[in-house]
């Protein structure tokens, strides 16, 4: 039996950390024309703070143009601008695009990031991907070399945007590389995407895994990009897709997530992640038509959610500019702390928000004990608020064992085969800070899991 139990004093729960808020930037002096922009958030520089690229496609010369941000604060805002213009990839990518996507990675094995820049360009019957690597940026973002152009062939006919994020899906260490277009071949835009496995020095992959398609029933999109993360308690990586979908009126960006990729960069299910409506800054504000967007996923401060970060590259007047707009502690987060027990014997069951699904108001939040097949009854121990100290249970006996949640108690449903309990996490709780312990016993004894610390998000 599944039991989903309503925490209505949540409603005015103790709010113990920062709300997700959002900030919004704009970063001028790029140019005029453009067809497809993207960013990218990591270390390039080697400080303690992540950099950002803003990279976008200039429609005359077919070459990509860059701005390095050094040092983000926690709220988005860079410490410099390097240089104070632009760095451009100087090769032609083709001959007419449908939109640009960028990532990071490290390839040739020097340590230092390496920055691949991908195009999807029309000027064939068939939408052919074109990417190059500007290899072993700098503490200023600028690269030392740059690699063949590399193309591929495959996703469709027509596009509105493009998308690349490099992660590993499979047990090679070697990187793997997601090209993604939002095709617009059908009645509605669809998000189609494929892998490239193990990639080489040069950023060139052994083969090629079969299309993805993911439905949108939009039809007014103008910009797409994609970015790898890990958003639920699965090791697994997950995949963002998002679009800045532009109908009559106000504008927004909507976002999916596809859970726990397989080794071919197969979901095991996808759901909405947002939709927000979020203007440019410019002559496009509010409802107009950009020209490219993207998205990444980071860290931006102490607070364990994850942080999104979307651009568009408004037309503006009479030149271009990169809108940024950042969702900050959007995606809720479960860390575990401390360890569990048995008693008698060795080992301990785990704790976890179920896998596929984010702690987030407005949702059941569910939460699973794992390994406890030997019990047959147990409890779920809960908490709000600060993080109660830990009490030792040995002088009860139970060598081993730590209390953690000392608060109250729900049934745990599904012993011995699949140990659970969910609750409703009613809106305006964004930044609840949860505790839950498992407590499992019967024929075999007594056992107690780690504390599962975890915080709320809106997205």
């Amino acid at each position: 039996m599944k039991q989903n139990w309503t925490m209505s004093s949540l409603a005015f729960g103790v709010l113990s950390t920062a709300l997700a808020t959002g900030q919004n930037y704009a970063y001028g002096n790029i140019g005029n024309d453009f067809d497809g922009a993207d960013v990218v958030i990591g270390n390039v520089a080697g400080t303690s703070r992540p950099d950002m690229i803003l990279v976008a496609m200039e429609d005359a010369t077919n070459v990509a143009r860059y701005i390095f941000l050094r040092d983000l604060a926690d709220d988005g805002r860079p410490a410099a601008r390097l240089p104070s213009q632009w760095h451009t990839i100087a090769t032609p990518l083709g001959g007419e695009q449908d939109g640009l996507g960028a990532a990071l990675t490290e390839l040739n094995g020097n340590s230092r990031p390496d920055l691949v820049v991908a195009v999807l360009d029309v000027g064939n019957p068939a939408n052919a991907f074109r990417w190059i690597v500007a290899f072993d940026l700098g503490p200023d973002g600028s690269y030392t070399s740059l690699s063949p152009i590399h193309s591929f062939s495959g996703l469709g006919d027509t596009a509105d945007g493009v998308g690349v994020a490099i992660g590993n899906l499979d047990n090679d260490p070697r990187p793997d590389m997601i090209l993604m277009g939002l095709d617009v071949g059908g009645p509605y835009e669809e998000f189609r995407y494929r892998v490239g496995l193990n990639l080489n020095a040069a950023g060139q992959p052994s083969n090629w895994t079969d299309i993805q398609f993911i439905a949108t029933g939009l039809t007014e999109a103008d910009g797409a990009g994609c970015a790898l993360a890990n958003l639920d308690s699965d090791p697994r990586p997950d995949l963002v897709l998002t679009c800045y979908d532009d109908p009559s009126g106000p504008n927004r960006f909507v976002s999916y997530v596809g859970y726990n990729l397989d080794a071919r960069g197969r979901s095991i299910q996808w759901e909405t992640l947002s939709s927000h409506f979020v203007g440019l800054h410019g002559s496009e504000n509010g409802d107009g038509q950009p020209e490219g967007a993207g998205i990444a996923v980071t860290n931006l401060d102490s607070d364990p959610r994850l942080d999104l970060a979307f651009v568009a590259n408004d037309p503006g007047n009479p030149a271009n500019f990169f809108s940024v707009d950042f969702r900050r502690n959007f995606i809720g987060s479960s860390s575990p702390f401390g360890s569990g027990c048995r008693s008698p014997g060795t080992g301990a069951p785990g704790i976890r928000v179920a896998p596929a699904t984010r702690p987030r108001e407005g949702d059941a939040l569910t939460i699973q004990v794992t390994d406890a097949t030997a019990y047959q009854a147990g409890a779920l121990l809960f908490g709000i608020g600060a993080a109660p100290a830990p009490f030792d249970l040995s002088v009860f006996g139970l060598v081993g064992c730590t209390h953690y949640v000392p608060g109250a108690q729900v049934p745990l449903f599904g012993l011995p085969i699949a140990a659970s309990t969910s609750f409703y996490i009613p809106g305006g709780n964004d930044g609840l800070r949860l505790h839950f312990q498992g407590l499992a016993f019967g024929a075999g004894g007594i056992a107690l899991t780690g504390r599962l610390d975890v915080i709320i998000g809106n997205g």
